[in-house]
Order: C-alpha cells, then sequence, then structure tokens
C-alpha cells in the first residue's frame, strides 16, 4: 500500500501521528509569532509554552530516529517501545498524567467561559475561542480515559487551533500586547519600538 509521507518517511507514523508532530510545531511557531519583542513581562511564559510544543513534537518522531532510521541503544533501548524518546519510560503514569492535563485545560476553560464578561483583557484573551470546542471534547474524553494517542492527537489540533487564533488576533487581542486606550499605551506597558 503506497502511504502519504508529508516529510515524515516512516511505516510506523500513521497519518495521525505525522498531523500531530505537524500541528504542533506550527502551534509552537505561530505562538512565538503572536509575541511583540520587549512589550510584557510574559513573554517568557509564551516562549516556554512553544517550547514544550516543539519538545513534545520530538518526542512524537523519537528525536529524529523515525527520520532517521538508526537503532535505539544504551539506555533508551530500555524504555517501553525501545525508541529514542524519554516519555516511553513513564507510560505508566499518563493514566494519571493526561487526566490532570485535561482537567488543567478545561476547568479554567469553562470557568473563563461562565465568567468572561467580569474578565479584564489580559485575560479574557487567553480563552480558546468557543469555535474550539468540537475539537476538545474528544481531547478531554480521552484524556479521562487515559487514551494517550487520542489525547496526544486532539491536543495537538488545539494548540495549533489556539495560536492560530492567537496568530490571527488584531494587535490589541496579541498575547504580549497590552489594549490602547484613545491611541496611547496602557500605563506599564512600554513603547513600541
Amino acid at each position: 500500500a503506497y502511504e502519504i509521507s508529508l516529510g515524515l518517511v516512516s511505516s510506523e507514523m500513521c497519518i495521525r501521528d505525522r498531523l500531530t508532530v505537524i500541528s504542533l510545531i506550527l502551534a509552537a511557531a505561530l505562538l512565538l509569532r503572536s509575541l511583540r519583542p520587549r512589550q510584557d513581562r510574559w513573554n517568557w511564559f509564551w516562549c516556554m509554552v512553544a517550547g514544550f510544543l516543539f519538545f513534545f513534537a520530538l518526542e512524537e518522531i523519537d528525536w529524529g530516529q523515525r527520520l532517521g532510521g538508526w537503532e535505539t541503544d544504551g539506555l533508551f533501548s530500555q524504555n517501553l517501545q525501545n525508541a529514542t524518546n524519554i516519555h516511553n519510560f513513564f507510560n505508566r503514569e499518563f493514566s494519571i498524567v493526561y487526566p490532570l492535563a485535561g482537567f488543567g485545560i478545561a476547568i479554567p476553560w469553562i470557568a473563563g467561559l461562565i465568567l468572561k464578561d467580569r474578565m479584564e483583557a489580559p485575560w479574557s484573551r487567553l480563552l480558546p475561542h468557543p469555535s474550539i470546542f468540537p475539537i476538545a471534547v474528544p481531547m478531554f474524553i480521552a484524556a479521562l480515559v487515559a487514551q494517550q494517542e487520542g489525547f496526544e492527537a486532539s491536543f495537538a489540533a488545539f494548540a495549533f487551533l489556539y495560536a492560530l487564533r492567537l496568530w490571527r488576533a488584531p494587535d490589541s487581542d496579541r498575547l504580549s500586547r497590552r489594549p490602547k486606550e484613545d491611541g496611547k499605551q496602557v500605563e506599564g506597558s512600554e513603547k513600541e519600538v
């Protein structure tokens, strides 16, 4: 059977795995692109989120092993899938980690949707758009039943769409820019360069 590679050549990787990796890398790039240099003290946080997404993508392709096809040896030969990655040393813990991650995303989102009218601008713009909800539901369900691959794929799609929203947002809604009032920067924010 002919398989579309999308640049990730491996018989082990299905299309879902490939789309997961591509979505995570694009989400990281879009998050970084959404930032404005020297304008917000939260840039470090969003850089860490982008770094986590990129790390997650590299873990999914076993740090290039799926691309290069090299053999696993040394310490990595002892993990669950005999692959060059860290997460396969901790597969048993994912039955706890994934539900926590699902609740860690769902609870603030639902609370934010309920309290959105009372939230100030910097916090309200962090809420995922309601249009992402159809992807979030399978992510929450997969997290609750600890279905690892389903959670990873739906999380990657969620992260991509969330980052795309932030990248496409008007400048006043971007991650690192505080809203302007009457054409002036809000007090405490730096002037544009």
